[in-house]
């Protein structure tokens, strides 16, 4: 069974929310703290990823100590 961003409604529902919100901002700042806030968004996406990838290696990484564990 997979589970997608696609299909996720609860995925679905932040990221609306998240838009809407993103948008009120950009329309109420003026453009330089517009364009700090978008600066700001990039750089928390980007830990954000780096630190999704650590905790999939680290999954990935215990799967495989369980399965050595249970292969015994």
């Amino acid at each position: 069974n997979t589970v997608s961003y696609q299909t996720n409604e609860e995925y679905q529902e932040c990221l609306k929310q998240e838009d809407e919100i993103y948008e009120k901002l950009s329309e109420q700042l003026p453009d330089e703290q517009a364009d700090q806030l978008e600066q700001y968004f990039t750089a928390a996406s980007a830990t954000a990823t780096v630190r999704e990838k650590i905790v999939y290696i680290q999954g990935a990484k215990d799967f495989l100590t369980f399965f050595k564990f249970l292969s015994k």
